[in-house]
């Protein structure tokens, strides 16, 4: 992104990432089922080499399941990527 775009504004572990890696939405109020997006070809790079072939993808986003959502978040952040909440 070349811009910086103030709804993705978001301070995490005490940094502000006005362009974060990945962007992580649930679906509805009460879904169980989360949207991962990547924000630029490198974070789209890296979900596309990591997760099994059988993953399921909506519109460009990764479609996660609740109960891996969190494991995942840490371990992109854990790769270094910034992630924020969209609600």
């Amino acid at each position: 992104m070349a811009t910086s775009d103030s709804r993705w504004d978001e301070v995490t572990a005490g940094r502000v990432y006005p362009n974060p890696d990945f962007v992580i939405e649930q679906t509805g109020r009460l879904s169980s089922i989360f949207l991962v997006t990547a924000t630029g070809p490198d974070a789209l790079q890296h979900l596309q080499d990591n997760v099994q072939e059988d993953a399921q993808w909506w519109g460009g986003s990764l479609v996660v399941e609740h109960r891996y959502v969190r494991e995942l978040e840490r371990l992109l952040r854990s790769c270094d990527f910034s992630v924020v909440w969209e609600n």
